[in-house]
């Protein structure tokens, strides 16, 4: 399959993880498995999401690493997004987050991101 035809999959993923997002805010109390439930959905929402996003920005910015390799780059990029997005959001639930861990917690996304190119290099 083209990364085209992949990535308006994932869009549209995107656009069912947001609507079922919004369905269960709307629809359930906020109890302990719901809000698990609620990380695990935003976490999908978000990280597919980012993916059309970063294959946008990377074939403006980074060197082409063929089919193979930029999807890999793009559900990477799409997956750390995610992955810091509930990490942020479950400190917000325990009321753990503050700015500065946030910054922290970025820095250290960009870090990782800046540790795979550096290896690809």
């Amino acid at each position: 399959m083209r990364n085209k035809t992949i990535l308006l999959c994932v869009f549209v993923l995107a656009l069912v993880m947001w609507a079922g997002l919004i369905t269960l805010m709307n629809r359930k109390p906020p109890d302990s498995l719901n809000q698990l439930v609620f990380l695990v959905v935003w976490g999908l929402a978000i990280t597919l999401t980012a993916m059309p996003v970063a294959y946008v920005v990377n074939a403006r910015l980074a060197a082409p690493l063929g089919e193979r390799g930029d999807m890999r780059r793009v559900m990477r990029e799409g997956g750390l997004l995610g992955a810091l997005s509930v990490v942020l959001m479950t400190l917000r639930f325990i009321r753990l987050l503050t700015w500065p861990i946030g910054v922290i917690l970025a820095v250290v996304v960009v870090l990782v991101e800046i540790l795979f190119y550096l290896r690809r290099r």
